[in-house]
């Protein structure tokens, strides 16, 4: 199958079922891995431009947890303790990448958990 056509089967899955985005966008990962060369290329483009516009797999999520020692898994953890992490983090740290960084991790542990409060944090909204 063609690289483009594969792009376009996973836009189009996406449209249709937003809510396993980050499903799809794992499975284009995976694809373009598993083809490697020129088609990872240009599937790399198409995965960059998904994180552009804020989408993410549930390996980033899980990385963004691990970003700042903590356990997705952990139901116990608030938002105050997510929140107070980040916060911690960034007292440890010089300005720049590495805030910016930190910020889209935090944001895509806000995301993925519907808490507006942790997305408003990262944006520096709070």
């Amino acid at each position: 199958m063609d690289t483009s056509l594969i792009i376009d089967a996973y836009h189009r899955q996406v449209s249709s079922d937003p809510s396993s985005a980050s499903l799809y966008l794992e499975c284009l990962k995976s694809i373009g891995m598993l083809r490697g060369g020129q088609d990872w290329e240009i599937i790399e483009q198409a995965i960059q431009v998904a994180y552009a516009e804020g989408k993410y797999t549930a390996d980033d999520v899980e990385a963004a947890y691990n970003y700042f020692h903590l356990s997705r898994k952990d139901a116990s953890i608030t938002e105050d303790d997510i929140i107070g992490k980040y916060y911690a983090y960034l007292g440890s740290i010089s300005q720049g990448d590495q805030v910016v960084e930190a910020a889209r991790h935090l944001w895509r542990i806000g995301h993925s958990r519907g808490s507006e409060r942790i997305m408003a944090v990262s944006e520096d909204r709070e």
